[in-house]
């Protein structure tokens, strides 16, 4: 993912906004099945080489190398567009959410500079992800500092209830 411009924080918001990490059934608009924690469409999933949807380790792994794929898509559609790193950064997980979330036709609508123009669910995907992959990163703060407390002599107790 690195090599494309996302992290595992992206993955953690894809998957967020798809489906807060609690494994269903979805379906498209066209009615679609979309199965597990990363909804798969059946046709996505078959081309993916994914064995089972519902597994969530094989559905993590599947869903970073469609999310590369998709970063890939994105990168090339938002070329020519003058942007800082920090819009590019921006408008590339923007496409990715794209990808994931609207088929073909819908993809080949954006620019780069007609999110706004987008169907309302695909808006609300991009956001979804962006706020899971800003969870990913505050998890990843809090972890670095219960191992700094631990490294320094601190114990940890669970509590039982």
């Amino acid at each position: 993912l690195e090599e494309v411009g996302l992290s595992y924080r992206d993955v953690y918001g894809i998957i967020n906004a798809e489906t807060s990490w609690i494994p269903r059934l979805g379906a498209s608009k066209d009615g679609t099945p979309n199965l597990g924690i990363a909804q798969f469409e059946p046709a996505t999933a078959k081309a993916m080489g994914i064995v089972n949807p519902a597994d969530p380790v094989e559905a993590v792994h599947a869903a970073a190398e469609h999310m590369r794929d998709a970063a890939i898509w994105s990168a090339r559609r938002i070329s020519g567009l003058k942007l800082t790193p920090e819009q590019q950064a921006r408008k590339l997980r923007e496409g990715v959410s794209i990808y994931y979330n609207l088929s073909s036709k819908g993809r080949s609508a954006w620019n780069g500079k007609n999110t706004a123009k987008l169907p309302v669910e695909t808006r609300r995907h991009i956001a979804n992800a962006r706020l899971g992959a800003r969870e990913a990163a505050e998890l990843e703060q809090q972890l670095g500092e219960l191992k700094g407390r631990m490294n320094q002599g601190g114990t940890m107790t669970a509590w039982c209830t």
